[in-house]
């Protein structure tokens, strides 16, 4: 592919978006973002520090036709990695799960009437992880989340999301490919003070002091830095077509996470807890809060999910997920974001 391609980047103010189109550019590449709002054009072009004309703009939301056709116009390829995602619980889980499912057919629609080449869609861990399985099972790409029991709006909107989307290319891809990314939890740098989505409000009350103790709980982390070539690379390497790939690194516990930031970030040391939180504590929220159940379902164990498809098939390397969370927490400060 060359590198003067144009590339569509829908939700161009995302975490991931922002940094997907900084690597896009800085491969040569020329860059279309999609925006709800188009006054979010300037926050954008100063979060990937790009002014230029190689980057353009044009309005378009998941959740209505208008705007796609111009989007995707004149496009060899496609990163869809607009998604919502909720920080707060919701009333009616279908504001997450139909943006999240009609909007990805809109985007493919699209994308195959105007005969790009090839997509690649940003679904999630959530939608892998999340299924009943024998202790010390190894998740991977060959693994899917189960839709049919309470996983949390959040993982049912990405699953059921990336399902019809290869249902969709099942069904009518007209000659174009899609290969599918699925992050786990996602920290490393923020580009802007609006960025960094569920993993900087996590660090943020880490070092703002807002949390009296930790509970016994592991991510699997990936830094967003890696996340972004992953997209890139799926994008360029012909034998990624109809493929997932599980963009993850190593577990690491909140309380490890914790230790990481006072050490590299000792002017906020002692606002970070130490202690870890009872687990009947977590027991008595988790029934009394629906939205945190999970916490329960998950506390005290480790999940493990496998990177070694990504790393074979698109010569992927990882970040340690203590460095990620480090550089996620030095960019909020830098930012004076805490």
């Amino acid at each position: 592919m060359a590198n003067n391609d144009l590339i569509l980047v829908t939700g161009a103010n995302g975490f991931v978006a922002g940094h997907c189109i900084k690597a896009a550019l800085a491969r040569g590449y020329r860059v279309r973002g999609t925006l709800r709002r188009p006054e979010a054009e300037a926050a954008v072009r100063a979060a990937v520090g790009e002014a230029g004309d190689r980057l353009e703009f044009v309005r378009a939301a998941l959740e209505a036709n208008d705007g796609w056709a111009q989007a995707v116009a004149g496009c060899r390829m496609v990163l869809h990695t607009a998604s919502p995602v909720p920080l707060l619980p919701l009333g009616d889980p279908d504001k997450v799960i139909r943006p999240a499912r009609d909007g990805a057919i809109r985007v493919l629609t699209a994308a195959a009437a105007a005969g790009v080449e090839r997509t690649v869609m940003t679904s999630s861990g959530a939608a892998v992880m999340n299924a009943a399985h024998e202790p010390g099972h190894v998740f991977t790409e060959a693994d899917w989340s189960d839709v049919e029991a309470d996983i949390g709006t959040y993982a049912l909107s990405k699953t059921l999301a990336e399902r019809a989307a290869w249902d969709f290319m099942a069904a009518d891809g007209s000659g174009m490919t899609l290969a599918v990314v699925n992050p786990t939890a996602v920290f490393g740098p923020v580009l802007d003070r609006r960025g960094g989505g569920p993993g900087a409000v996590l660090i943020r009350l880490l070092l703002g002091g807002r949390l009296p103790a930790l509970p016994p709980l592991a991510f699997t982390a990936v830094d967003v830095r890696d996340v972004a070539e992953i997209h890139l690379r799926a994008l360029e390497t012909p034998g990624a077509a109809g493929e997932r790939f599980i963009a993850a690194s190593d577990p690491i516990w909140i309380m490890d996470m914790a230790r990481s930031l006072a050490e590299a970030i000792p002017s906020h040391a002692r606002r970070i807890p130490r202690r870890e939180m009872p687990v009947w504590i977590i027991a008595a929220v988790s029934r009394m809060v629906r939205p945190l159940r999970g916490l329960m379902r998950n506390h005290a164990t480790v999940r493990r999910i496998s990177n070694d498809k990504a790393q074979a098939r698109l010569g992927v390397g990882f970040r340690s997920s203590a460095e990620a969370t480090v550089a996620m927490g030095l960019s909020l400060v830098k930012k004076g974001m805490v």
